[in-house]
């Protein structure tokens, strides 16, 4: 062994020690911890609810057939609770008692962008197979109204986009 052996070798002796020394020291700092990492990440979006006594009496009202009570109840919902999907989901559901397509898809699709967990099938809330027969009642509806004369082309245009999207995320949604 010459020379210049001993020196590599001895070098590569004191790189271990070193790494190994550097990985004691990291190993318990938290910072270096995979297990445990310090940066907040992303938590999912909370999603506002509403009291379920409240949204209980809506549901009584308007299973009752006091539409406009229920209305006016529904609509205070989403005046106190803005963010959250369930009072624009009772809107809907008085616009279809009511035979009130338009109006009912435009709550539901509110209520979807509001809470999306309403067409996941694992969630509680889930509501997609309603969804799904409202959307379609919807579109066979504009089927046959397609040759009669349309007021207003482009409110027309914007309710179909407003369709084509709600079975974007019918088709797209777990179930």
């Amino acid at each position: 062994m010459d020379r210049l052996d001993r020196i590599s070798l001895l070098l590569l002796l004191l790189f271990a020690v070193a790494g190994g020394a550097v990985a004691l020291v990291h190993q318990n700092r938290e910072e270096f911890d995979l297990r445990a990492p310090t940066r907040s990440r992303a938590t999912a979006p909370v999603i506002p609810t509403v009291p379920a006594p409240e949204i209980a009496a809506v549901s009584r009202l308007v299973s009752s057939g006091s539409l406009e009570v229920a209305e006016r109840r529904a609509r205070a919902l989403v005046a106190t609770y803005p963010d959250a999907g369930a009072g624009h989901m009772l809107l809907g559901d008085i616009f279809m008692r009511r035979q009130d397509l338009r109006r009912a898809v435009l709550a539901f699709r509110e209520a979807i962008l509001r809470n999306p967990d309403y067409l996941d099938k694992s969630a509680p809330e889930y509501q997609g197979k309603k969804l799904k027969h409202v959307v379609d009642e919807a579109v066979r509806a504009l089927e046959t109204d397609a040759g009669a004369a349309a007021t207003d082309r482009t409110q027309q245009r914007r309710y179909q986009a407003v369709l084509h999207y709600m079975q974007r995320k019918i088709a797209g949604s777990c179930g």
